[in-house]
């Protein structure tokens, strides 16, 4: 093989990758958002002084957020 097509599969393979992790960036994201949201809205609903049901869904966000990204990641 030519070393002119080994530097572009190498180029095409880190572009994936980068590809690939900026989207499972995207995804924590929106998990963690999605979570916070849904709390805040429950602690509007339930008229809490303190807002803890928007801190217990935000750890239970990023905790799945986490898990979804280390399943993604090894496989």
């Amino acid at each position: 093989m030519p070393p002119e097509n080994d530097k572009l599969k190498k180029q095409r393979q880190l572009l994936h990758s980068y590809a690939r992790y900026s989207g499972v960036a995207f995804q924590m994201l929106g998990i963690m958002a999605v979570f916070i949201f849904g709390g805040w809205k429950l602690d509007q609903h339930f008229q809490t002084n303190t807002p803890w049901i928007t801190a217990i869904m935000a750890i239970l966000g990023i905790a799945l957020a986490l898990f979804t990204i280390l399943k993604q990641v090894k496989s």
